[in-house]
């Protein structure tokens, strides 16, 4: 069963140039950050601030995912997630395991965290792919005008090998 939690955008002021570079705006979780946090400690990555990497590619990207889709594992699917988007600014992905700004297009690239658009794109990947349905289940009836951190159950053994038979 997925879980979602809303993420809080929080714009940052600077005052003193010299203190350390931050997102002029970034995201907070609040409720559920114990357990988001637990699965980056569980994929050996540092827990102190799992939105911290999101922020920073958010910040200067032009917009904010409605929904962050994070799954328990990293799995080899980027080429199949990118079968699924329509244009390049629909859906962005990382894992766990890869650093801040790892940029690749090869088919096996572990994709662990999906960042949807907005809740058109959640519905229309979860109408094209079961794997979505159970974070799409618990994301529908959250507010558009909010964002939202979805921790969902990980893809079916079965669903896996068929991709990984195609």
């Amino acid at each position: 069963m997925a879980r979602c939690y809303e993420l809080y955008r929080i714009q940052s002021v600077q005052t003193n140039p010299q203190t350390l570079q931050a997102p002029k705006e970034f995201l907070e979780l609040i409720e559920g950050e114990e357990e988001f946090a637990e699965i980056f400690r569980k994929n050996g990555r540092d827990s102190f601030s799992p939105t911290w990497d999101l922020s920073n590619a958010f910040s200067s990207s032009g917009w904010w995912p409605w929904a962050v889709i994070a799954f328990d594992e990293e799995y080899p699917i980027l080429g199949y997630l990118m079968s699924l988007r329509h244009s390049m600014d629909e859906m962005r992905f990382t894992a766990y395991s890869l650093p801040s700004g790892y940029a690749s297009r090869e088919s096996d690239t572990p994709v662990s965290i999906v960042c949807v658009r907005d809740r058109y794109i959640a519905r229309r990947l979860a109408n094209d792919s079961e794997m979505f349905g159970p974070a799409w289940e618990a994301l529908k009836t959250k507010a558009d005008d909010s964002y939202w951190l979805c921790l969902t159950e990980s893809p079916t053994v079965e669903f896996l090998a068929e991709l990984a038979a195609r």
